[in-house]
């Protein structure tokens, strides 16, 4: 072989090694650029690892459990038990005043019931009004912040029936006795009642009713709210239905729902829709929002009536999202949902309950529900939000099950 051959060869060999390792380097380089884009990808998430469990359920349910069971209104011989709650705004003369709506029960008789209206920040002229459903009559008490006797989340109030009114009802009890044992929890039982529907081939529904709906409009809200109670009651009518052999199809929301307080256990409630299979359905005339919404999207189905088939579901604000504000479940301080970085573990709940009702675009929807209005706001979804983030399943008339 000639020397110039010989060179030539060496060279070819040289730049095939030369261009054999640029082409591994350039692919590793590829694939590790893929890697970070990854990562990058992955950090505008929040983290959807959140551990639902039996225990931290259960433990919700106990503090619920104790707080009804220690707190109570006395009324003469009378002991009533706290079943719901509702926050209203209502008029005052010329001010819109602020009031915590109480649903209570006699513990020897479910059918006397009080509706009870406590101010949130009372004042010097601050009343109680209280309906009896029984008597189908109206109480007023003195009600002023002097009158509050508050030991650190306990409340007790001790309030004189206004004599001035005392003409108006024939053996008007003279005095109420009120002890909260939790008032930050007692404010979280929610206003929903559910109720069965039974088939004869062994199905069944369960609704929703308004326990207010039979006293006078000021004590009646427009809408309800979930709270504690809310799941023990579904818990225990989905077990019941359960345990006589009935298959359970639809939760029809016969009522608006309108949001949540003590969101852990409103995402328990939506969890155990799902796992056993059952469909949601809202029916015309009514909306959901905010937890409505969360306790809606847990159905296997999701059906919504329509008033016609062209309904803009957004002008009628059936489907309402937002941020959230809350405090921190291991401080006390507020949290905003928009001022924390995505990664942060408060996040990690909801997105992972979103990702469990809706799957892999869980995450987007929860990121969507962040920027779509702030926690004081509302946003109507309309079809094409609905449609990308599978929201809704079905449009329906009214009456078609």
């Amino acid at each position: 072989m000639s020397r110039s051959l010989y060179w030539f060869f060496i060279a070819l060999i040289s730049f095939a090694v030369l261009a054999t390792g640029c082409i591994n380097r350039t692919e590793e380089g590829s694939k590790q650029e893929a890697y970070f884009d990854q990562v990058r990808a992955e950090s505008s998430y929040p983290l959807t690892n959140y551990c639902f469990s039996k225990d931290k359920r259960d433990a919700l349910i106990e503090n619920a459990q104790s707080v009804l069971n220690q707190s109570r209104l006395t009324m003469g011989n009378a002991i009533y038990r706290f079943r719901y709650s509702h926050p209203r705004v209502i008029k005052q003369g010329k001010s819109q005043v602020k009031v915590l709506l109480f649903l209570l029960e006699n513990t020897q008789n479910s059918n006397d019931q009080l509706a009870l209206l406590l101010p949130v920040n009372p004042d010097e002229r601050s009343v109680c009004r209280l309906f009896s459903r029984q008597q189908a009559k109206e109480y007023q008490y003195q009600c002023t912040k002097a009158d509050f006797i508050e030991q650190g989340e306990s409340l007790y109030l001790h309030a004189a029936f206004l004599p001035e009114a005392s003409d108006r009802y024939e053996h008007s009890p003279w005095t109420m006795d009120l002890l909260i044992q939790d008032k930050r929890r007692i404010m979280q039982l929610g206003s929903v009642q559910y109720s069965m529907q039974v088939f004869q081939d062994m199905t069944a529904n369960i609704g929703m009713r308004n326990p207010f709906s039979a006293f006078p409009k000021a004590f009646c809200p427009n809408g309800l709210i979930l709270g504690s109670t809310s799941f023990i009651e579904l818990s225990q009518t989905i077990e019941w239905l359960t345990r006589q052999g009935f298959d359970i199809q639809w939760l029809v929301f016969g009522e608006s729902l309108l949001g949540s307080i003590g969101e852990g256990l409103n995402m328990y409630s939506g969890l155990m829709i799902r796992d056993r299979g059952i469909s949601t359905r809202l029916k015309v005339d009514r909306r959901i929002a905010s937890g409505g919404t969360h306790l809606f999207i847990s159905g296997k189905r999701r059906m919504i009536e329509l008033k016609h088939p062209n309904e803009d579901i957004a002008r009628s604000r059936r489907v309402g999202v937002h941020s959230w504000q809350g405090q921190g479940r291991q401080s006390k301080s507020m949290l905003s949902a928009r001022l924390l970085p995505l990664r942060h573990e408060a996040h990690s709940e909801q997105a992972t309950f979103y990702q469990r009702m809706l799957g892999d675009i869980g995450r987007s929807f929860y990121l969507f529900t962040l920027k779509a209005a702030a926690p004081n706001e509302m946003h109507y979804v309309n079809r094409e939000e609905a449609s990308l983030n599978r929201l809704i399943t079905d449009f329906v008339s009214p009456n078609t099950l």
